[in-house]
């Protein structure tokens, strides 16, 4: 059986000064606290790293992400002046606040709220004040979720955040994979998500096309051998299109004559 996979924890920042004032940059940062005598000696375990941190995200060497999405929006600055937005996430499993799931959303009660705070407090010392220490002193806003809220939200049954785990089985099971398609046993069921190919948005949004290409037959051989796919043929009607100014001046046969044979 294939395990969910992953559950996070993130912090969303805004600030009362601008991406450049914080000299927040467009890109993203990926941070692997690994201890300097593991460094030293080459030892580079990740399995090993992440099931420490797992078991104790107050304690063991840190892991997470930083983005900065207000720098890489061009519209932002003219949408919100004098504003900067931030977020940091981590992977820390569901187990961690399993005692609070039967609780109220936004009224889990301090303790909740104290674990969740001491974790973003980590997180902003080590991730974001370390590297962008200009950030230190400006949050004008907190938003922090965990697990549970992205159970709330999206409704995974876990909390977890890309669907099924990322693991050999989910690629290489013979039948499992039979499920994990778009075109399923039952007739005119189809399915679309990243679970269909992979974790992610990109995933997600490429399972989407796969869906169509799945109900318009692209998958058939004789597509597959003369490299068809539905972004080519749609690139070939636009072009079509753009010789045409009147409804009347399709002509559909030649059309679909064009797609079979280009």
């Amino acid at each position: 059986s294939v395990e969910p996979s992953a559950q996070h924890f993130h912090v969303f920042l805004g600030f009362n000064k601008t991406a450049e004032e914080l000299d927040f940059p467009q890109n993203n940062r990926w941070y692997l606290g690994f201890e300097d005598e593991d460094q030293k000696e080459g030892k580079y375990d990740y399995d090993a790293f992440i099931e420490r941190f797992h078991k104790d995200p107050l304690n063991a060497p840190m892991m997470g992400f930083l983005s900065f999405p207000s720098a890489k929006n061009p519209d932002f600055a003219r949408e919100r002046p004098g504003k900067a937005t931030a977020i940091l996430l981590t992977e820390i499993p569901r187990y961690h606040f399993e005692q609070w799931k039967d609780g109220k959303h936004d009224a889990r009660g301090d303790d909740y709220v104290g674990l969740k705070e001491k974790i973003a407090n980590r997180l902003m010392e080590e991730l974001l004040f370390k590297y962008y220490p200009k950030a230190r002193g400006q949050v004008a806003k907190m938003d922090l979720g965990t697990a549970l809220t992205a159970e709330y939200y999206l409704g995974s049954p876990f909390g977890e955040s890309y669907g099924l785990e990322h693991c050999c089985d989910r690629y290489f099971d013979f039948e499992l994979n039979q499920l994990l398609k778009p075109k399923q046993c039952v007739k005119g069921l189809y399915l679309a998500g990243q679970d269909v190919i992979t974790g992610g948005f990109a995933s997600a949004l490429s399972s989407g096309i796969y869906a169509a290409e799945s109900v318009l037959g692209y998958h058939k051989f004789t597509c597959i051998a003369s490299g068809r796919s539905l972004i080519k043929d749609l690139n070939k009607m636009d072009r079509y299109k753009d010789t045409k100014k009147d409804i009347n001046d399709y002509d559909f046969d030649v059309v679909k004559a064009k797609i079979q044979t280009e």
